[in-house]
């Protein structure tokens, strides 16, 4: 079992150097004068530097046997959690209203169909996280979850500023890959005949969010999309 969370833990420190390789020309070179962001960015920034760093050491903790300090660090998350949402949130209406702007409002209420559902996968991955500590497999396999959310952004910049992606091919791309990896992992289980469910729940959920974005100009998200920014934004 100690292997497992050594290897997860290698898992989050991977997460963690592609986002930093995803958003080194376009944020982290800008430090530390940062000339044009916004507090919202820097925000989301730490946030998710923060929820990352917690994945890395949650495993460590098990590992070297400091459960007592690995449970506090899980009751902050019932703050960091939602803090990292709100983050997604304060960024995606930066977005919406840059967008609206320059483009007009179906153009900026679809550009939300990328990161809202994202941050309801977040929160929903956590939430069942929390409700399943009791069992650590389950636990474990939700925590993944919240940290592959991570891999689009990080990656999906990457390959547009590293290798001219287009902006809808590289998200297309990035979520094949994640889906990719979730399923995989779900095979793995059913193989080893352990509990698959976590990783379908998530698999579902990520291909949810992938039909959104893909059908974010089609009349559902527009419908979705237009109440959230009239009420949320």
């Amino acid at each position: 079992m100690h292997n497992t969370y050594r290897l997860t833990s290698l898992f989050f420190t991977a997460i963690l150097l592609v986002v930093l390789w995803g958003f080194y020309r376009t944020y982290f070179m800008h430090f530390p004068g940062f000339n044009g962001f916004q507090t919202a960015q820097h925000f989301h920034g730490v946030m998710m530097m923060t929820w990352l760093f917690m994945l890395i050491v949650q495993p460590i903790l098990i590992v070297t046997g400091k459960t007592s300090l690995h449970r506090l660090l899980g009751k902050a998350s019932y703050l960091i959690a939602p803090l990292v949402a709100l983050s997604i949130f304060f960024v995606t209406r930066m977005s919406y209203y840059k967008v609206l702007s320059d483009a007009g409002e179906a153009p900026a209420i679809a550009s939300g169909a990328l990161q809202f559902p994202l941050m309801i996968a977040f929160l929903l991955f956590w939430a069942l996280a929390i409700w399943n500590k009791a069992d650590s497999s389950v636990h474990m396999r939700y925590m993944i979850g919240t940290s592959v959310l991570m891999i689009g952004p990080g990656l999906g910049r990457a390959l547009i500023v590293y290798f001219g992606y287009p902006f809808k091919l590289a998200v297309n791309s990035v979520d094949y890959i994640v889906m990719g990896i979730v399923a995989l992992l779900m095979v793995m289980d059913i193989i080893r005949k352990q509990n698959y469910k976590p990783y379908l729940t998530i698999l579902v959920t990520l291909i949810c969010c992938h039909l959104i974005f893909t059908y974010s100009t089609g009349g559902f998200w527009q419908t979705v999309g237009g109440w959230i920014s009239r009420n949320l934004y």
